[in-house]
This record gives C-alpha cells, structure tokens and sequence, in this order.
C-alpha cells in the first residue's frame, strides 16, 4: 500500500493522473534546441502483475537519480496489445550519455528490486528525438518467475507516440536501441522470492507514514476523490 502510495505521489508531479508522460502536448522537434528527447516504454506481461514499477535512471558520469513510474491505480495504459500492458515514457533532457541503473516493483504486500545495479546506456543528443526500446516486465505465477526485458517495439510504440504528439514526424524519430539485460550475467530468469522484502525495516516505515501524510495532503487532487 504504501509504495502505491509512492507511485500516486510521483505520477501527481510529473503532470496529472490521465496520462505519465513528461512532454507537453504541443512538443514539436526543434534542432536549435539545447536538449534533447527519448522515447521509452514500459510494459507488462504474465499472470502476476505489479501494482507499481519504478526505473531510475541517471547520467553516466555522475548526477541526480530520476525516475520513470507506472501505477495502474492512476493512468490508462498507452498500450494494450498482445498481452502486454504498459505506458510510453518520453523524456526531453539534456545531452549526455544515460543509463538505467536500478528498478524496483510492488506486488501485494511484498517489495521487489533489481538483484544488482545494472548499466542500460542510451543517449540524448540535442535537438534530436530518439527511441531507445521498451522495457517489459515478464512475469509467471506458476514458475514465480520474471524477466525484465529490452524489446524493440518501434512500429507499435512509435504509432502510439505520433497519435499523441501530432507535431512530431515519423522521420524525425532517430532509433538507437538499448542493451538487453537488466537482471543479471548468464541469469535470464530470477526467481521472485530471491529478491522481495515484505517486514518494512524501522527507515522504511519511517518514509511510509510520511508517504502517507503527503497522500493526504494531495487527495484532493485524485480524480473521484470527495472534497
């Protein structure tokens, strides 16, 4: 509860609860700008479903950890095709080489983690628009199983991108793929019992209850929510 509690905090600011993506609606491709954009997806597959999903990414050479969440509690899906749900996460920012670092996901009652920081490098060049891949969380409830997966779905999420800002054009869309393996070297299934946390240690109950506090000062501003 409380890292869904998180997840409806972070959509909040990063612009409103119909949809997550961090580009105004009128983005257009400027080649005089200083920064650029990536076009990212993040996509869920398999019996077990988390309830909120969290990447962070950060510049290679040093600088602030940001994040890409998804909460199904809040926003309607971008995608939803061939049994894979998710939403597109487009990002303008400033040039340099990124990379995603560390996931982390909530599943009823238990938190779940990336079993090792890992290097997933793309690059933001400015005044350019480049799609970087999509990332789908595959799950099985017999095997409790997962992958964490690097797809190339350009034709799909590319249609959806361009239906939601128009004022892009699909030449302008640059494509540089990102590597394939957030989990582990040789380790292409996990087990999801090896890295879940369910008893909050004293810190972590410590930042749930402030979780909480600041979800009821921002209430008001979940959609069906009584004044």
């Amino acid at each position: 509860m409380a890292y869904r509690l998180l997840a409806a905090i972070a959509l909040i600011a990063l612009g409103g609860c119909g949809h997550i993506a961090k580009l105004p609606e009128n983005y257009a491709v400027d080649a005089k700008s200083p920064n650029g954009a990536v076009i990212v997806s993040l996509t869920f597959e398999g019996e077990l479903q988390f309830s909120a999903f969290t990447l962070e990414y950060r510049l290679v050479r040093g600088g602030e950890t940001q994040s890409m969440h998804s909460a199904s509690i809040l926003a309607s899906p971008d995608i939803d095709s061939d049994g894979r749900r998710g939403w597109l996460f487009p990002r303008e920012l400033p040039p340099g080489e990124y990379e995603f670092y560390k996931w982390r996901g909530m599943m009823g009652n238990a938190s779940y983690w990336s079993p090792r920081d890992f290097s997933n490098r793309f690059t933001v060049s400015a005044g350019r628009i480049t799609y970087i891949g999509s990332v789908n969380v595959l799950t099985s409830s017999t095997a409790k199983r997962y992958q964490v997966q690097v797809r190339d779905e350009r034709e799909r999420d590319i249609a959806a991108f361009l239906t939601r800002y128009p004022k892009v054009k699909r030449e302008q869309v640059e494509f540089d793929i990102m590597s394939e393996d957030m989990n582990a070297p040789g380790r292409r299934d996990m087990q999801l019992d090896d890295f879940k946390d369910v008893l909050p240690d004293a810190a972590e109950r410590r930042r749930q209850e402030e979780e909480r506090r600041r979800m009821d000062e921002l209430k008001d501003l979940l959609p069906g929510t009584a004044k």
